[in-house]
């Protein structure tokens, strides 16, 4: 590991662009994938899970239980993080990454082959949770790694820009997703719940096997071994993060919980609500989404650009304010419309526009916080991982119970939402600013 890293320093600028080019395409692939599998289920839960997992219980309360199975992957996300971010900050990044990319292709594939409840009874729903748990403990350890190899290896002054590259696959992980769940949504009702539902989590096996191949292609982080060499790796990197860096640490966390918060609320909670009380066809949903994820693969990087010019903190405050105001005056307007077009922009302009001014910025906002090598895996995987949970992971459980004891009001979910864009952006502004600091 060591010997690799300090070669690329010796050999300079060709070797340090070979290391960039594997870095970024590994972490982007990984960053597909990860995101695909984990995403499948927020789609595809709603449509067909109440039904074979939990077909015994009343349509409301199945749904409110397809989405607390969903919240509780994301219960593995913080766990993933500190472990994977422990050895990732011990040991170096390229082992976890590898394993992290392992975890989650076993738990998607072994999803796609899970006996239903008429087959096994209660055993089913447990074992879902189960692989749930393990896909959430996986994306916490790749999610972190991912956005911190890529940044240690970015080009000064350009980091924003190289970062947003592999940020951006969450949104073809989300196109991937729709068109798998798009596909298998044209199979009858019969075949769809016989068996058309296990093949987009099934078929992730292939991508998982290139992905791990290319994992293993690439070279440790010569930022990460230099920080070594200078002082040893902490014995608990998270126990002396928590002495030297809480205040980037919490900012992590508040700023997690908006760019979880601001995704899943319209791609799973708004879905939901869509598909199962407002009754729009799911087709008209997921091309709408479709659509609006293509646009954002295109704009995250543009994000990312501007956040090289104009700073980290301005873009990324300034995404979370519009999506504070779309949520309170627009969304709920457009969505229940009855026209077409309209329920159309209700979905693409929060996903396609508002999303990726968001994470076209967080990958290189979030690893930039942390000036230790030693720790940054750490304060990355552990507190993003927390607060991905504590917000997008509970939004849909959340907004949907409000909904549903508020007999319907929308004011809930809207107020909570606007809470956590709020406290993101407060946050944000009290971060430093890092668009021109070199890592290396």
């Amino acid at each position: 590991m060591t010997t690799e890293a300090l070669t690329l320093d010796v050999l300079g600028a060709d070797a340090i662009s070979i290391q960039r080019r594997r870095v970024g395409w590994s972490a982007f692939l990984g960053t597909v994938i990860e995101y695909y599998d984990f995403t499948l289920y927020g789609l595809l839960g709603p449509v067909v899970f109440d039904k074979i997992f939990f077909p015994k219980t009343d349509p409301v309360v199945g749904t409110l239980v397809v989405l607390s199975i969903y919240a509780v992957g994301f219960l593995g996300r913080p766990f993933g993080g500190l472990f994977f971010s422990h050895y990732g900050d011990r040991i170096g990044r390229k082992p976890m990454m590898v394993i992290a990319m392992t975890v989650m292709g076993l738990a998607s594939t072994a999803m796609g082959l899970l006996p239903t409840y008429n087959s096994v009874g209660v055993l089913a729903p447990i074992l879902l949770v189960v692989l749930r748990i393990l896909q959430g403990f996986a994306l916490g350890g790749e999610s972190a790694g991912a956005n911190v190899l890529s940044t240690e290896v970015g080009p000064d002054g350009k980091r924003g820009q190289f970062v947003s590259l592999v940020t951006s696959g969450i949104f073809l992980a989300w196109i991937l997703a729709l068109a798998a769940s798009t596909g298998v949504s044209l199979l009858s009702q019969d075949q769809l719940l016989a068996w058309g539902w296990r093949l987009p989590f099934v078929a992730s096996i292939l991508l998982v096997a290139v992905a791990i191949w290319m994992r293993l292609k690439i070279e440790e982080s010569a930022v990460f071994v230099k920080a070594t060499q200078i002082k040893p790796p902490a014995r608990v990197p998270f126990l002396e993060l928590m002495k030297v860096a809480k205040r980037p640490s919490f900012i992590v966390l508040f700023a997690a919980m908006a760019e979880s918060t601001t995704g899943f609320y319209y791609l799973v909670f708004g879905f939901t609500y869509a598909l199962r009380t407002l009754h729009i066809p799911v087709a008209t949903l997921l091309t709408a989404m479709l659509i609006a994820n293509i646009i954002a693969l295109i704009l995250a990087p543009v994000f990312g650009t501007l956040s090289d010019r104009f700073g980290r903190r301005a873009i990324l405050s300034t995404a979370y304010v519009m999506s504070a105001l779309y949520a309170t005056f627009l969304f709920f307007p457009l969505l229940e419309s009855g026209n077409t077009v309209l329920i159309y922009l209700a979905m693409i302009l929060p996903i396609g526009i508002g999303a990726p001014w968001a994470i076209g910025v967080i990958g290189s906002f979030y690893s930039e916080q942390f000036t230790d090598a030693r720790l940054r895996y750490s304060g990355v995987g552990v507190f993003r991982g927390l607060g991905t949970s504590l917000g997008g992971g509970l939004m849909p459980l959340v907004a949907a119970s409000l909904m549903a004891i508020t007999n319907g009001s929308q004011i809930g979910p809207i107020v909570w939402f606007d809470v956590i864009c709020v406290g993101a952006i407060v946050a944000i502004l009290l971060a430093r600013e890092t668009k021109d600091e070199q890592l290396g």
